[in-house]
């Protein structure tokens, strides 16, 4: 390319030189450069505005052939130069370069302006030698180019330079393209409402040691090949709206540092196309940031490959992220930071894979949520040093996406905060790993958490869990919680934090409870009246009218809570029966060879009741008062206060808790028997071996 000449009388006589030396056909087939003064009209197709480069011979036709350039020309109007407008009424340009150099200001840019849609101006779109295009200031001098209408088809996009500074501003309805690369190097690229396509890979910072901004807002970018934001230069890239489809690989911070955030529209990576966030050097810093709108990975997103000491962060505030479904999200040898501060990202696992690279997942206000089941779990250790769950002060949603999911992990509060999590999509959440967040657990859309370790139930339990129940739905019954460990739920975890919650109209009837195995949470309902006993001595449980539901005589119905408070009452259980909580309040007797299903029973101060019918299901005895069994039991027994004898009957020792806290003295009268195993099978946490909070009848050796 030809630049303007400083020679003097010496270049004239190194052309005469070359006039005498060559034939004239020879110097016929040197083509000239062309530079646009705007000394006739503005109008690109006007030939006098051409002249061969540095005020040289004025054309008679427009320019078709060799370099052309808009630059302050010897010929240029001061006006021109001052406001250069540049109208296109046609479809022009060179199967060369196209340079606007040291030309136009932020206020007053070189315009091109065609006259519809589809004219503009080309620059080596269809081929050429030598990376013909468009070359906005990429040599000497700043420049600024504003198309504000047409259509401009490069075979190269080149933008700034490593000492100059281009910025190009593309308007509503323009459309630019480029044959191979477009590469900024230095400046900034702002494009509203612009189609843009890049048949090779596109170079948002290529210029190391500079750096650029790219805005795009609204319109359809295709880059059918790699996108790089922040190659060997630094670049900060905002969408606000429209679509970005990527066919080749993206990458932010690569291998210097990159800024990615979308606003609003969509970014969509093809199939099996892995995107890379921090990569390629230890200096490697790449940020994606998703504020709104949706984002599609065909391929893996990778954080710090390919580099110990590279990082890259994903930042999730609202919209979608969607990785493929067949595919990881996951670290290389550096670091990944992803934080769900609001919308959802999905994808089937996070994988730590490369030896010394980690991950670390941050939740405070968004959702994770499965589209695919991963045999490993959601969180899926690998060759790297660990994956870390946090979770902040606005908490977090794991959405199971219909899928039975585990999570092998441990989950634990941010640093000085505590927020709840919630677990939502229906299916199975499989808590494996630690259960370290306080702030509370909630569950919807019939999602079940199944949990093996006794700590992590009581953690969930005793730091609150919230059931929504949906409006219309009949929840009762619904298993909420499932304990896969050894021994039951002790009842005494849950407390007054342990809740229905939701729209329905009955919403102050449910509340949740233990199971008659005590292995899981169920829904259970109040709506039934409790049923207080008014039968004489020894009158059948079942028997018509023995019963008051606070209107008056009634008999007795299945799932009813049973109330004995008058003192020495008796009932037969004559027939099987069930009866989630009984209370009693006087002294009582109850007899009968039919079973008594019973989940609660409640003993008041000072009362002692006896029961001698045999006794189904988990049961959990309560209240300060003596509770005396006559049958013995195969199944889970809590003693969480007051006293419990066994007469003539036997309890499971493997199934047995006594006490739960130190501040509830426990009573466990064994008539003399002994129990098998150790004290410590059966002392539950906080009742100490030397009983000094409780007498227990054995002959146990405790040692």
């Amino acid at each position: 390319m030809a630049e303007k000449s400083s020679l003097g009388s010496k270049a004239h006589s190194v052309l005469l030189y070359i006039v005498a030396a060559f034939p004239v056909m020879a110097l016929n087939s040197l083509a000239a450069n062309y530079e646009f003064t705007g000394e006739v009209d503005n109008k690109w197709g006007t030939p006098g505005n051409w002249r061969t480069e540095n005020g040289g011979t004025q054309q008679t036709k427009v320019p078709t052939d060799s370099n052309q350039s808009f630059w302050p020309s010897t010929k240029m109007p001061q006006s021109f130069a001052d406001n250069p407008i540049v109208e296109i009424d046609g479809t022009y340009g060179t199967s060369y370069k196209l340079h606007v150099r040291n030309l136009g200001t932020e206020s007053a840019p070189v315009v091109f302006r065609a006259d519809t849609d589809d004219h503009g101006a080309n620059a080596g779109a269809d081929g050429g030698s030598n990376n013909p295009g468009y070359y906005i200031a990429n040599d000497t001098g700043n420049a600024w180019l504003r198309l504000e209408k047409g259509t401009y088809r490069g075979g190269y996009w080149f933008i700034g330079s490593s000492s100059t500074v281009g910025h190009v501003v593309a308007c509503d309805g323009v459309t630019m393209s480029a044959r191979n690369q477009f590469q900024m190097k230095n400046g900034s690229f702002s494009a509203t409402n612009t189609a843009l396509t890049v048949n090779e890979a596109c170079y948002f910072g290529s210029q190391s040691g500079k750096s650029v901004t790219v805005y795009k807002k609204d319109g359809a970018w295709t880059m059918n090949g790699n996108m790089h934001v922040g190659h060997n230069g630094g670049a900060t890239m905002v969408q606000d709206g429209g679509t970005i489809e990527v066919q080749g690989n993206p990458y932010v911070g690569n291998p210097a540092e990159g800024s990615l955030t979308i606003n609003s529209g969509s970014l969509n990576v093809a199939s099996d196309k892995n995107t890379f966030i921090g990569r390629g050097s230890a200096d490697a810093r790449g940020a994606l940031t998703v504020n709104g709108g949706t984002v599609s990975f065909g391929g893996d997103c990778i954080f710090g490959d390919s580099a110990a000491g590279s990082a890259g962060t994903l930042t999730v505030n609202g919209g979608t992220v969607d990785v493929s479904s067949n595919k990881w999200t996951k670290s290389g040898s550096g670091t990944g930071t992803i934080n769900l501060n609001g919308g959802t990202f999905k994808t089937k696992c996070f994988r730590d894979e490369v030896a010394g690279g980690s991950l670390t997942v941050n939740f405070n206000g968004g959702t994770l949520q499965a589209n695919a089941v991963q045999s490993n779990g959601l969180f899926y250790r690998g060759s790297g040093t660990g994956i870390n769950v946090y979770v902040g002060a606005n908490g977090g949603t794991i959405h199971t996406g219909g899928f039975g999911i585990s999570i092998p992990v441990a989950i634990n509060d941010a640093s000085d905060v505590s927020g709840a999590m919630t677990f939502a999509g229906g299916g199975t959440v499989t808590l494996s790993g630690a259960v370290g967040w306080t702030g509370g657990t909630t569950i919807t859309n019939s999602t079940v958490l199944s949990v093996a370790s006794a700590d992590n139930v009581a953690n969930i339990l005793t730091n609150g869990l919230s059931v929504a129940i949906s409006a219309g739905s009949d929840p009762v019954g619904t298993v909420v919680l499932s304990f896969t460990g050894t021994g039951g739920i002790n009842p005494a975890w849950l407390g007054a934090n342990d809740v229905v919650i939701g729209d329905a109209a009955d919403i102050s009837d449910l509340y949740l409870g233990l199971s008659a195995d005590g292995k899981t949470v169920v829904v259970k309902s109040s709506a039934i009246s409790p049923l207080v006993w008014i039968g004489t001595a020894n009158d059948n449980w079942t028997a018509s009218g023995k019963w008051d539901d606070g209107n008056g005589p009634t008999d007795w119905e299945d799932g009813s809570k049973a109330i004995f408070s008058t003192p020495g009452a008796s009932a037969v259980v004559n027939a099987a029966v069930a009866a989630p909580e009984i209370v009693f309040q006087a002294n009582t007797t109850v007899g009968g060879a039919a079973s008594l299903a019973v989940e609660t029973i409640a003993v008041s101060n000072g009362v002692s009741a006896a029961i001698g019918a045999p006794t189904t299901g988990a049961l959990a005895k309560t209240g300060e008062g003596t509770l005396v069994l006559g049958a013995s039991r195969t199944e889970r027994t809590i003693v969480d206060e007051g006293a419990l004898a066994m007469s003539g009957a036997t309890v499971d020792s493997s199934k047995l808790t006594l006490g739960v806290y130190a501040a509830k003295p426990v009573v466990f009268d064994y008539g003399g028997q002994t129990l098998a195993g150790k004290w410590t099978d059966y002392l539950a946490a906080g009742m100490d071996i030397t009983l000094s909070n409780g007498t227990f009848s054995t002959t146990q050796n405790p040692s």
